[in-house]
């Protein structure tokens, strides 16, 4: 007797076991596969892709906006959330995305007729005093698209130039303290005090239709604006591959006048066929003043005015010396919205 009790209580224990078991695996099934967005002009996440991880866990793919091709934010995996601790139906799928200049955070929830939601969180951490926001949308079920997406190419028979950051230390060294020790080309040369710089991952960099114009943007910052231009915005964003900037600077965040580009720190010198540069003697180059202002001049030519703010004057007159500027270029005019440098 005491042993057919004991035989049930044992049995009994070892289904309740396999059941909370089994509630214990996640459906993640509702979440998985390929995801549009149902706004077609939005700007922020074009698609989502969730493949399973495991018995019950997730990846998640997103791609952001970009054009011609939308940009790939790589693959993180997900975390599952269910209704309650012993029920497998899962409500919640959330991932953390981490760019260079922010924290991004996606929570996925399904939605009427087999779509889902999705709520972007996008926390700064470049201080750039560009503010926190958030963003959400719906999407639908889709077919894988027939091809992988991939950044923009290249410009055709363009040669990529070589940076040379050797030189640039022994250069630079003595003007703001760097190590003369010869470095390798992937290595970062870090910027000179008082210069105001963004630093992307030009894998992030991408041509997108924003504000009823076309911009060169990483995700949501905007680092040049072209208006109706698009022939000037592509031809932009095939200069900033060349080159591979990764790195924009200006002369002041609030009014810049000078903008300058770099790729690892090293400012490049080699040319590009087709390039609209004017030349620049950083020899010459110094601050003058007008009046009550200032200005940056080579010789007689005038680079920059900047009215009472001798410190921006003082600071783009250090830069082109520093850093031996002597080629200014421009996309889009010489009143353009892009304009980069080449040293000597």
């Amino acid at each position: 007797m005491f042993l057919n009790l004991s035989k049930r209580a044992f049995a009994t224990a070892v289904l309740t076991i396999l059941l909370l078991a089994r509630s214990a695996f996640a459906d993640v099934s509702d979440f998985l596969g390929n995801w549009v967005n149902a706004d077609n002009s939005a700007n922020d996440i074009a698609r989502v892709v969730v493949t399973r991880a495991g018995a019950d866990g997730v990846n998640v793919q997103v791609f952001g906006r970009c054009h011609p091709t939308d940009c790939d934010w790589g693959v993180r995996p997900g975390l599952a959330y269910s209704e309650a601790a012993d029920s497998s139906d899962v409500r919640i799928v959330t991932a953390d995305f981490n760019p260079s200049f922010a924290r991004q955070h996606i929570t996925l929830r399904p939605a009427p007729g087999g779509a889902l939601t999705f709520e972007v969180m996008t926390e700064f951490t470049d201080h750039s005093g560009r503010n926190d926001y958030a963003t959400n949308g719906r999407l639908t079920p889709a077919p894988p698209p027939p091809v992988a997406l991939q950044a923009a190419p290249v410009m055709p028979g363009v040669s990529t130039p070589t940076p040379k950051p050797e030189s640039f230390i022994d250069k630079l060294g003595a003007a703001v303290g760097l190590d003369s020790t010869p470095s390798t080309a992937s290595a970062r040369v870090a910027d000179a005090p008082g210069e105001n710089c963004h630093v992307y991952n030009p894998v992030n960099g991408f041509v997108t239709r924003k504000d009823g114009g076309w911009n060169f943007v990483d995700f949501g910052f905007t680092l040049a604006k072209f208006g109706g231009d698009h022939a000037s915005a592509i031809r932009a964003s095939q200069i900033i591959a060349s080159y591979h900037f990764d790195e924009q600077c200006v002369d002041s965040r609030y009014h810049p006048q000078m903008m300058y580009w770099k790729s690892g720190g090293v400012i490049p010198r080699d040319s590009l066929p087709g390039q609209d540069c004017i030349a620049v003697d950083p020899k010459a180059v110094l601050v003058a003043s007008k009046g009550n202002g200032w200005r940056v001049v080579d010789g007689t030519k005038t680079l920059f005015e900047y009215a009472d703010d001798k410190s921006s004057a003082e600071l783009t007159a250090s830069v082109i010396r520093t850093y031996r500027l002597n080629r200014e270029c421009f996309v889009g005019g010489h009143d353009g919205p892009m304009r980069y440098w080449l040293s000597q």
